[in-house]
């Protein structure tokens, strides 16, 4: 079985979006901040925060050389629903089996 383990676009974004367990939320997080709370490296941190900036779930403000990232679900264009499955035309070949008395 496969384990599954979340990204770290899903862990900064969580802590932009909800805040961190047991402290009020905040509008704004520094990377320091965000490497604290998730427990990823800088590097990990950073390129999360770009892809999540490249796709509009988060931007940053830079005040006297610090930036402060905040969320943006409003302009969030990640696509989260699966769109509906189209029938083919010309249906495929199923798939053949190999029976294991056969091939012995």
């Amino acid at each position: 079985m496969k384990i599954k383990r979340t990204t770290h676009s899903t862990l900064v974004y969580e802590i932009l979006k909800n805040g961190v367990k047991d402290a009020p939320k905040q509008d704004f997080y520094t990377i320091k901040e965000l490497v604290k709370h998730t427990g990823s490296t800088y590097h990990q941190v950073t390129v999360a925060l770009s892809n999540l900036r490249n796709y509009r779930a988060a931007d940053v403000v830079i005040q006297q050389g610090i930036g402060y990232w905040f969320e943006t679900h409003e302009t969030d264009q990640r696509n989260w629903a699966q769109k509906e499955r189209t029938e083919e035309s010309k249906p495929r070949k199923p798939r053949k089996t190999i029976n294991k008395k056969e091939s012995a």
